[in-house]
């Protein structure tokens, strides 16, 4: 609350109140509701937030993320996070992981038109069609005309709300909007292609 205030955004300073008066009505706002966070947006430690996400015991971030060829490939790669999205983004993306699953990292079930049913990994989203992985490794690319039903699956990344305090996450935000940059392997890639 206290970055919020010393920001000066009449923006900010109307979410604080928002939620404060949440807050007095009674519900508290879920762990998982970005808008639960206001003191979050702007702020914050790069450093501190780099060694959350490096180091934190119970986040463990590098344990499925990747920066820069360090970490896990079970998550999407964040080496260029911050010049993708917003911190708006962001921040939902950590407190509610299960809101918009990256391609290629979410489960998918698909009941078809016909009754049969499709479930794998979504590879790939248009609003044409989607690719889904099999368990066998096999892709289908499914034409969204012949689906009836879809159901996405939950994240397995928990809603970090619920594993960071407050000053964490705002330090963690901070650090990811500096990763600006594609990695190594990226970069090497794109300079043989020239």
């Amino acid at each position: 609350m206290e970055a919020a205030a010393a920001s000066g955004s009449e923006d900010l300073a109307g979410r604080v109140e928002r939620f404060r008066a949440a807050q007095a009505g009674g519900e508290p706002p879920a762990l998982t509701d970005a808008s639960a966070y206001p003191e979050v947006l702007l702020g914050g430690n790069a450093r501190r937030g780099s060694r959350i996400v490096y180091r934190h015991p119970a986040a463990q971030c590098m344990r499925c993320h990747m920066i820069d060829d360090f970490g896990g490939d079970v998550g999407p790669e964040l080496t260029g996070v911050g010049a993708q999205y917003d911190r708006e983004y962001l921040l939902a993306a950590l407190v509610a992981p299960s809101a918009h699953i990256a391609p290629g990292f979410g489960t998918v079930v698909l009941t078809m038109d016909d009754g049969t049913v499709v479930s794998g990994t979504l590879r790939e989203e248009t609003p044409t069609h989607l690719v889904v992985i099999a368990a066998t490794g096999e892709a289908q690319r499914i034409p969204r005309a012949d689906i009836a039903q879809q159901q996405d699956g939950p994240s397995s990344m928990p809603p970090m709300g619920a594993v960071l305090n407050r000053r964490e996450l705002r330090d963690v935000l901070e650090f990811l909007t500096t990763l600006q940059g594609f990695n190594r392997r990226t970069q090497a890639a794109e300079s043989d292609g020239e």
